[in-house]
Protein backbone atom coordinates (compact mmCIF):
# COMPACT_ATOMS: atom_id res chain seq x y z
CA UNK A 1 0.00 0.00 0.00
CA UNK A 2 1.34 3.50 -0.83
CA UNK A 3 2.65 5.86 1.49
CA UNK A 4 0.91 8.80 0.47
CA UNK A 5 -2.46 7.34 1.75
CA UNK A 6 -3.81 8.87 5.36
CA UNK A 7 -4.20 6.03 8.37
CA UNK A 8 -8.20 6.51 8.30
CA UNK A 9 -7.53 5.24 4.27
CA UNK A 10 -5.69 2.65 5.34
CA UNK A 11 -7.71 1.24 8.03
CA UNK A 12 -10.92 1.38 5.94
CA UNK A 13 -8.86 -0.39 2.94
CA UNK A 14 -7.45 -3.26 5.00
CA UNK A 15 -11.16 -3.83 6.86
CA UNK A 16 -12.55 -4.35 3.24
CA UNK A 17 -9.60 -6.53 2.31
CA UNK A 18 -10.46 -8.84 5.20
CA UNK A 19 -14.19 -8.55 4.68
CA UNK A 20 -14.13 -9.75 1.17
CA UNK A 21 -12.45 -13.02 1.48
CA UNK A 22 -14.31 -16.52 1.81
CA UNK A 23 -15.41 -18.03 4.76
CA UNK A 24 -12.82 -20.05 7.57
CA UNK A 25 -12.95 -24.35 5.73
CA UNK A 26 -14.05 -25.27 9.68
CA UNK A 27 -17.41 -22.93 9.42
CA UNK A 28 -18.03 -24.35 6.29
CA UNK A 29 -17.40 -28.47 7.54
CA UNK A 30 -19.97 -27.71 10.27
CA UNK A 31 -22.91 -25.74 8.31
CA UNK A 32 -22.31 -28.52 5.28
CA UNK A 33 -21.29 -25.81 2.90
CA UNK A 34 -24.06 -23.49 3.25
CA UNK A 35 -22.01 -20.39 4.90
CA UNK A 36 -19.08 -20.23 2.84
CA UNK A 37 -18.99 -16.48 2.19
CA UNK A 38 -19.11 -13.62 4.43
CA UNK A 39 -21.93 -11.70 3.09
CA UNK A 40 -21.43 -10.38 -0.52
CA UNK A 41 -18.08 -10.80 -2.08
CA UNK A 42 -16.61 -7.70 -4.10
CA UNK A 43 -14.69 -7.98 -7.50
CA UNK A 44 -12.34 -4.96 -8.46
CA UNK A 45 -13.37 -4.79 -11.43
CA UNK A 46 -17.10 -4.26 -10.51
CA UNK A 47 -17.44 -2.26 -7.51
CA UNK A 48 -14.89 0.52 -6.45
CA UNK A 49 -14.26 1.42 -2.72
CA UNK A 50 -13.27 5.34 -3.14
CA UNK A 51 -17.23 6.27 -2.95
CA UNK A 52 -17.49 4.31 -0.19
CA UNK A 53 -14.79 5.32 1.75
CA UNK A 54 -14.92 8.97 1.48
CA UNK A 55 -18.62 8.92 2.85
CA UNK A 56 -17.01 6.47 5.98
CA UNK A 57 -14.02 8.71 6.62
CA UNK A 58 -16.36 12.47 6.77
CA UNK A 59 -18.79 10.28 8.90
CA UNK A 60 -16.17 8.98 11.22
Amino acid sequence: MSSKKSHGKKKHLRAAFRKNKRGPVWLALRTRNRSLVRGRTRNWRQQKLTKHIKRKMKND
